[in-house]
């Protein structure tokens, strides 16, 4: 006879499983209650906890009565509150921790504040909702003309919603103050109303007003009505407005949009930004210091752009688009790109490797241009701003019905000028070229002393010369019209073709003087 399977699970499954005696051994200390729990003997006893011993707060029932909180201590919700006049919940004692728990506090006709406070500290408020009647959502009242300030006041996880003044205001920026997780929207779209306000403000949204604190982070502003995000210190941000949509010292990572008079971007230092306004007076970027960053003013339904793309006193690695303004504006220009219709594209005093194109301005204007390409259609491709001084080194300049390159009495060095269909390649009357190129229908090459270069006239019309100087000095000048290729006072170590079709025997080079 065999042993049923089932016996045998069982027996092996009593013998390999079997546990001792469930009682404790005796020893445990009963002083140590329920981190022990158990008796002296060993005995198991009660460890339970009651909620107010686990988390002490004192529960705020909701209701249509406005709640003072005179003590400090932990207080939550338990229902919504519902006023008809005054504030929802007044805090006059510092040390409080209010928890809305979810709950709303809101009002039924014109009302204060959804959450008050005066010159109070070490305040927290959080998890809840403010809306529909009142003047502010989480605000400070100032008890009197001389009041103290608050200070250190925590607001996070609320949304704030159809207040007409202040969605949340801790008084300023210094009273240090942390807003974090809120949503603002609703706030009557007045100029100067506020969205948040208070020392560090992260990862909050505001819709139809500013935010204002020290630092801000990771946080959006949505038509505002004035200026749109006001800090010290601003990153990750999105802000949109009728004036200024950013003001800060410190910007990066950052996008505005705004029109009219006002500068889409201030800012003291700019990195990583983006811009763009429409018609106006006022600049994409206007700032100290811009890098990587893009500025753009374009005509729109409300008029013209006179503003410039990017304005600032040292601009790197930028993009900057104009119309009638510049594209970029500064004083030191590296590594641009800047576009404009009528005005100059690049314009700065000092303005290295940068591209300018401009259908009716300048390309590049500055008063030393070095390693740089300006297009222009009825403009000049570059332009050297600065009376005798100015220099133009290694740089490219095309113009479709102008003169490409224009000195200014200074010195055009290792350069290229090309008119197509009007102007001269290089134009320098008081000024230097050197080891150039320049081709254009009036003329190759204009200037006092030429030395080392090569100029073309494109033109078959009369007076067009490859060179036009006083003096040149090894340089090769070619014409198309029948002149001669150099005309000047004192040649040297140089070569001049004129067009050979000319019916009696063409100067190679013309001596306007003796």
């Amino acid at each position: 006879m065999k042993t049923p399977i089932l016996l045998v699970i069982a027996a092996l499954t009593g013998s390999t499983l079997a546990q001792g005696p469930l009682t404790p051994p005796p020893g445990a200390d009963p002083s140590i209650g329920p981190v022990n729990a158990h008796t002296a003997g060993g005995t198991p006893q009660a460890t339970m906890k009651t909620l107010h011993q686990i988390e002490p707060r004192t529960a705020i029932a909701g209701g249509t009565s406005s709640v003072t909180l005179n003590q400090s201590g932990a207080y939550y919700l338990t229902g919504n509150i519902t006023v008809a006049s005054g504030d929802g919940i007044v805090i006059a004692a510092s040390g409080v921790n209010l928890d809305l728990n979810g709950f709303n506090i809101m009002a039924t006709a014109a009302a204060g504040s959804g959450i008050s406070f005066g010159a109070v500290k070490n305040i927290i408020i959080r998890n809840g909702n403010i809306g529909g009647g009142f003047a502010g959502g989480v605000r400070y009242v100032s008890p009197g003309p001389f009041a103290q300030r608050p200070l250190n006041v925590r607001v996070s996880d609320l949304t704030v919603s159809d207040v007409t003044e202040v969605g949340i205001s801790i008084y300023s920026r210094e009273t240090n103050s942390h807003i974090e997780r809120c949503m603002v929207s609703g706030t009557g779209g007045n100029v100067g109303i506020v969205g948040i306000i208070g020392t560090v403000i992260k990862d909050c949204s505001v819709q139809g007003a500013g935010i204002i604190g020290r630092v801000v982070k990771d946080c959006s502003v949505a038509t505002a009505p004035d200026a749109g995000l006001v800090a010290d210190v601003a990153e990750n941000c999105y802000a949109s407005a009728t004036g200024t949509a950013i003001i800060a010292k410190c910007l990066v990572n950052s996008y505005g949009t705004g029109g009219g008079n006002s500068d889409v971007i201030s800012a003291g230092v700019a990195q990583n930004v983006w811009a763009e306004g429409g018609g106006g007076s006022g600049d994409g970027v206007h700032a100290t210091v811009v890098s990587n960053s893009y500025g753009k003013r374009v005509n729109d339904l409300s008029g013209a752009s006179t503003g410039d793309g990017i304005d600032a006193t040292i601009v790197h690695g930028s993009y900057g688009t104009g119309v009638s303004g510049a594209g970029v504006r500064g004083e030191t220009l590296n590594a641009v790109r800047a576009v404009s219709d009528s005005g100059a594209a690049a314009a700065g005093l000092l303005v290295t490797a940068s591209v300018g194109s401009s259908v009716d301005g300048y390309g590049v204007s500055g008063q030393v241009i070095n390693g740089c390409q300006g297009v222009s259609v009825g403009g000049m491709g570059i332009f050297d701003s600065l009376n005798y001084n100015g220099v133009i080194s290694y740089s490219m300049a095309t113009s479709d019905t102008n003169t490409a390159m224009k000195g200014n009495g200074g010195v055009i060095v290792g350069s290229n000028g090309i008119a197509a269909n009007g102007g001269y390649g290089i134009y320098n009357s008081l000024g230097t070229v050197i080891s150039s190129h320049g081709l254009g229908p009036f003329g190759g090459i204009a200037a006092r002393f030429v030395a080392h270069t090569y100029g073309k006239g494109t033109s078959s019309s009369s007076n067009t010369f490859g060179i036009e100087a006083v003096t040149v000095t090894g340089s090769t000048g070619l014409t198309n019209a029948d002149e001669p290729g150099i005309s000047a006072e004192f040649i040297h170590g140089s070569t001049g073709y004129g067009n050979s079709s000319k019916t009696t025997s063409p100067f190679a080079v013309r001596f306007d003087s003796n």
